[in-house]
């Protein structure tokens, strides 16, 4: 009898130290939900701007950092934004972004080898007004810069599905190297991963372009809008011609429409504006000097909206979890009632 009670004991002990370790191993999975913060297209004001975008993303996210970027002639930039990233994707920038759209037509042709005869982008210039910025022409040449942030879009795909860093990571962050916060960044529990989350205003009929956090199963679809530029080329600029307002920002809710994903596009509360140095470059707007900082808001409803929040939620006296979780809007019935409200400043 001792030896059976000996025995039983013997079990039970391990059989408990399974069920310690399977829940450990379970919590540990739910708890680790990997982040990775992407700075596109440029790192400008990085200097100024990192130790904002550590305090109250990096860190807060617990995300590494990578950078998509173009540079000139070879030169990677020194400041801190490039020296910290864990990745660094880099495009010798050209003159004429039509080269880089033109690489990237043979690349998507190549991997998609059913198309017989892809879809001539540059028919895309014909669609007013300024989505393709960056890519020169006589006739059709659009302002701006979005045609570059449309086109490092496909490249920072690339090098993700090139990396296989949708295994590495949950959630993807978008944004830019110019931004200061107001506050830390919404954590990724309160977005949640199913939703594609945006900071609320600065959309201009459409998405803001500016910052957007990605659950992984989003991110091929919400950055293959070069892609589908090419291979769906032809049922885009249908569709496209009929308004002749588009900017970026509507081209990409144009592009998750076609992808069905309007409805799970969320808004939360901006916490963030963009910042010029004096003698800092732009490729758009120069923005308005403030004498209070001694650089240029680039966008001042923005900067509005930041300081706004701010001032609600040290108001609300809540936590910040809870202060961004009451403060979540699904963008299709908010837009839907920003348009039976005229007047609304986006």
């Amino acid at each position: 009898m001792k030896i059976l009670f000996y025995m039983a004991n013997y079990f039970l002990s391990i059989f408990g130290l399974f069920l310690i370790n399977l829940v450990s191993i379970i919590s540990l999975e739910a708890k680790e939900k990997r982040a990775l913060v992407v700075i596109l297209s440029q790192t400008r004001e990085g200097n100024v701007t990192f130790e904002s975008l550590k305090k109250n993303v990096l860190d807060p996210l617990e995300a590494d950092l990578a950078v998509c970027i173009g540079v000139k002639d070879g030169q990677t930039p020194q400041d801190p934004i490039f020296q910290n990233a864990k990745y660094r994707f880099c495009y010798p920038e050209p003159e004429d972004y039509a080269t880089a759209f033109d690489e990237a037509s043979t690349i998507i042709q190549f991997q998609n080898p059913e198309i017989e005869k892809p879809f001539d982008w540059r028919k895309f210039l014909k669609i007013k007004d300024q989505f393709l910025g960056g890519i020169k022409d006589p006739h059709d040449e659009h302002p701006g810069s979005a045609g570059i942030l449309i086109f490092f879009r496909w490249f920072l795909l690339q090098n993700i599905l090139q990396e296989k860093l949708l295994d590495k990571y949950d959630f993807f962050v978008i944004t830019r190297s110019d931004h200061l916060y107001l506050l830390p960044h919404p954590s990724l529990q309160v977005l949640g991963d199913e939703k594609i989350s945006i900071p609320l205003g600065q959309g201009y009929g459409g998405f803001t372009d500016r910052h957007v956090v990605l659950p992984k199963k989003f991110v091929v679809p919400y950055l293959d809008i070069l892609n589908k530029m090419i291979t769906k080329g032809a049922n885009y600029t249908s569709r496209l011609k009929l308004k002749k307002n588009w900017n970026l920002e509507r081209f990409i809710k144009f592009h998750l429409h076609q992808h069905g994903l309007i409805k799970y596009v969320q808004y939360f509360l901006r916490n963030m504006y963009t910042m010029r140095s004096i003698g800092g470059t732009t490729r758009w707007v120069p923005g308005d000097f403030s004498e209070e900082h001694g650089y240029f808001l680039k966008y001042p409803k923005e900067y509005q909206d930041s300081m706004e929040n701010r001032s609600k939620f040290e108001k609300s006296k809540d936590t910040l979890d809870n202060f961004y979780k009451a403060n979540l809007f699904d963008a299709y019935s908010y837009d839907k009632i920003r348009v039976l409200s005229p007047g609304c400043d986006t």
